[in-house]
């Protein structure tokens, strides 16, 4: 009689927040807490980027990238073992006295090769216009675009429309079309080489503010400096809930770090981002809630004011929305509509139906929540800034993740 085996697959599992970054192509994996199913993506066929989970704020991520993300840009001549030394150096006795951890301190090893600047002018030549055309000529590099401009047919300095690729400084020349003997040549610093990115995490230290991260870079031993090209916040802007960057390696590094920020956040443990080389097979498990509230009756027309409708949160949220419509839009004016959490205002930007429209979803500019996370037992008050004319019927709804 034949034997039969029986065998089993079993697949990564675990919280969001540990999900691997990234997955390997085509690796599976399962978040518990979450009850969703993601797959690796092949790296060749997926565009480098930072993706917030759809059930997160962007402006959460967003506030990161610009406030606790430093990246520092370094040479061609970087090399390992001068971000061993980097490392020692923040975790040890830093200049301020931030507080790191080899786990805050990230080197994406992909050589980038971007020409930032052309800062050396060796010979201005004669016979030049500003707008004339820069070649560059390199074994390895590729992409760059770039202008003179120029004075009494005179070089004077170079406008960079893109700093193109790979481009080394030992190997790169340029031609200047139109004028003659003109030269300009590359240093070390006008090249992008290598980049290291470090966490500036608040909530781990006081001290650790991006302003003090990046004095404390700049001030490391000359054998790191003299590779430094330029320490700064990370910045970059979310479209659409992903933020492009230029390489997987750089993606899963600044993930790491966002990732490592936003967990010291109430109700963020699940991770914040993941990287685009993470495919996600199923939706987050629905913990969406809503609010409505009527802000006026049915037949009157609205009028400004403070206090028009309020109520009391049933259950702690994070809002990641807020609607407004109306029976009978307004002939003329914005209808305005402020949300005031403890009687602070839950926007930067307020809430507006346009001129004409019944409904916010279609607003020229759109209201924009600086403080979404609502606590059990919030009060919740409606003002009315601006009722616009013959407006009837105000509604509003609170959209969150409970």
């Amino acid at each position: 009689m034949a034997n039969i085996v029986i065998s089993r697959i079993q697949h990564r599992r675990g919280r969001r927040e540990n999900l691997p970054q990234p997955l390997l192509p085509a690796e599976v994996a399962l978040t518990s807490d979450t009850s969703q199913a993601w797959m690796g993506q092949d790296p060749a066929l997926a565009v480098p980027s930072i993706n917030v989970y759809t059930d997160k704020l962007t402006s959460t991520a967003q506030s990161i990238v610009d406030n606790n993300i430093a990246e520092s840009k370094f040479d061609e001549n970087f090399t390992s073992t001068i971000f061993n030394t980097l490392v020692a150096e923040l975790t040890g006795t830093p200049t301020p006295a931030v507080v790191l951890t080899e786990s805050d301190i990230l080197w994406d090893s992909t050589y980038r090769g971007v020409i930032l600047d052309i800062s050396t002018i060796t010979t201005p030549g004669t016979g030049y216009t500003t707008g004339d055309v820069i070649t560059a000529i390199s074994a390895t590099g590729s992409g760059f675009v770039g202008t003179v401009t120029a004075a009494a047919g005179a070089i004077t300095g170079v406008v960079i429309t893109s700093g193109g690729q790979n481009y080394r400084q030992s190997n790169t020349t340029f031609t200047i079309a139109n004028g003659s003997s003109g030269e300009i040549n590359l240093t070390l610093a006008d090249v992008h080489g290598y980049s290291v990115h470090v966490a500036a995490d608040l909530s781990v230290d006081a001290l650790n503010t991006i302003a003090n991260v990046t004095s404390a870079i700049a001030a490391t031993s000359a054998t790191i400096t003299n590779r430094l090209i330029s320490t700064a916040a990370y910045g970059g802007t979310f479209i659409a809930e992903s933020l492009l960057v230029n390489n997987h390696i750089e993606a899963a590094n600044v993930t790491a770090l966002m990732n490592r920020v936003n967990s010291t956040t109430p109700s963020e443990n699940t991770g914040l981002v993941h990287t685009n080389l993470n495919i996600e097979l199923t939706a987050a498990r629905d913990d969406i809630t809503s609010f409505q509230l009527a802000a006026s009756d049915l037949t009157s027309s609205i009028t400004s004011g403070t206090d028009k409708a309020y109520f009391r949160m049933p259950r702690g949220m994070t809002l990641t929305e807020v609607r407004a419509s109306l029976l009978t839009a307004s002939t003329s004016g914005a209808v305005t509509v402020d949300v005031n959490k403890n009687t602070v205002s839950v926007f930067s930007t307020l809430l507006t139906i346009d001129q004409d429209d019944k409904t916010s979803v279609t607003a020229a500019v759109p209201a924009v929540i600086s403080d979404g996370t609502l606590a059990d037992d919030d009060e919740i008050v409606i003002d009315i800034d601006g009722a616009g004319t013959g407006a009837v019927g105000l509604i509003i709804t609170l959209i969150g993740v409970a």
